[in-house]
């Protein structure tokens, strides 16, 4: 009885396993997130960029910090701001609070324009 039992244990702890393997979906932002991290900001881009544009929250967030941070695409707070505001309506987590924070950089940087 109690082979049985490691034996099911055993079948259940695989199954398991392969659910979790990545879909095309993970596979793809693997692939963008080891060019990232690799400084290869471009092909990421290009990457979250197609995924981003197919309403894929993680890939808006993460397309936002590249604006925001001007990492392979030219640094533009106001682009960044839409994407997090995209990825936040899908309630990415900290998107919300990243987009409140490009909004007063934004803010600040016009009221510095202005006051020149």
């Amino acid at each position: 009885m109690k082979r049985t039992n490691l034996i099911i244990l055993l079948i259940l702890a695989l199954l398991f396993c392969l659910e979790g393997l990545p879909s095309s979906v993970e596979a793809a932002d693997d692939k963008a997130r080891k060019a990232y991290l690799a400084g290869n900001s471009q092909l990421a881009y290009q990457e979250w960029k197609q995924r981003a544009e197919q309403d894929d929250a993680e890939a808006q967030f993460n397309l936002a910090f590249l604006f925001e941070t001007g990492r392979g695409v030219p640094q533009d707070l106001k682009v960044a701001a839409i994407w997090y505001e995209t990825a936040a309506r899908q309630n990415y987590p900290g998107a919300s609070q990243k987009l409140v924070a490009v909004k007063e950089r934004i803010k600040q940087a016009y009221t510095n324009e202005f006051n020149r």
